[in-house]
């Protein structure tokens, strides 16, 4: 959705199925997110925790950042452009989601993605 400033809004939009011609994969991912704020929230320094979960195990470790908003005099809100590129080791076909936290306690919806293998390129999965 195209916004009057010329900015733009893609709502559960991406990429969610990623094939691969061998396991284990390294797979990359990049999740964008732009968080709003009110001027009294941009005043506080705000924690984003991000965590990967591929077929109900956790993948590395969780990574926390902290976040620093500028209040804008004058401006009703603040927004911050976050970034999180990913690179992930995945060692079988599956599915996977990010969750991402902020300040311990507001959680994003999660966003899930797919493993698979290439139709016809290799062998199957756990035949050697």
């Amino acid at each position: 959705m195209q916004n009057a400033d010329g900015t733009f809004m893609v709502w559960r939009g991406g990429v969610t199925d990623t094939l691969v011609a061998a396991f284990p994969a390294a797979v990359q991912y990049a999740l964008l997110l732009r968080l709003e704020a009110d001027p009294d929230e941009a005043k506080q320094l705000h924690e984003m925790a991000t965590a990967v979960y591929h077929k109900g195990e956790q993948v590395g470790p969780q990574q926390t950042s902290p976040l620093a908003l500028r209040a804008v005099p004058g401006e009703p809100r603040i927004y911050l452009n976050v970034v999180v590129n990913l690179q992930l080791m995945i060692n079988e076909p599956g599915e996977g989601f990010v969750q991402v936290v902020f300040d311990r306690a507001v959680r994003v919806p999660r966003v899930y993605f797919t493993v698979r293998p290439i139709p016809g390129v290799g062998p199957p999965h756990g035949v050697a």
